[in-house]
């Protein structure tokens, strides 16, 4: 699997894993969180690490209507709407089983934020996320951790510096 891929596939597990959360009330409150951030245009700037090798990191910028996820200085671009992404979560909530809990609060930047946890298998792939969650219900901070994989993403999201790249190479996502 290319690296691009990974890393693609990786920041939708971020957003896919943990919106169906809706099985107790710090679930919904998850739950909420991501779907009001896939609402959201924003900027994420991902650091992927895994054991033994050199942290790298990515890029994505997400608007309404695709994704451009920057991979080795090169940006590439797929046409996904938000509703797209919203039924994707939909189909993801049918099959996972997830444990979350609010854990406490924290501070992302200058941002007061609310800490989540949750535990989330499906279909044979188990993760865990912490997730912080901004007063105006957007996600500020994300990590992830893979069961088997050895890797461990931070997500940092910033919705005031979204700027799409002119340079982007579309990519056919389906």
């Amino acid at each position: 699997m290319s690296c691009g891929l990974k890393v693609a596939m990786a920041a939708t597990a971020i957003l896919a894993a943990t919106a169906p959360l809706a099985r107790a009330d710090d679930c919904a409150a998850v739950y909420a969180a991501m779907e009001a951030s896939i609402r959201t245009p924003v900027a994420v700037t991902m650091t992927r690490t895994t054991r033994g090798g050199p942290a790298v990191v990515h890029h994505m910028v997400r608007t309404e209507d695709a994704t451009y996820v920057e991979l080795h200085g090169k940006w590439r671009s797929m046409k996904i709407s938000t509703q797209e992404r919203l039924r994707s979560l939909d189909e993801v909530k049918k099959t996972a089983k997830v444990q979350c809990q609010r854990v406490g609060t924290d501070s992302v930047g200058a941002q007061s934020a609310t800490v989540y946890t949750s535990h989330v298998e499906n279909q044979g792939t188990v993760s865990d996320q912490k997730l912080w969650v901004s007063a105006n219900n957007l996600l500020l901070k994300a990590e992830l951790d893979i069961a088997g994989e050895h890797e461990h993403m931070v997500s940092m999201y910033d919705y005031k510096n979204v700027k799409v790249p002119a340079d982007a190479t579309p990519v056919d996502h389906r």
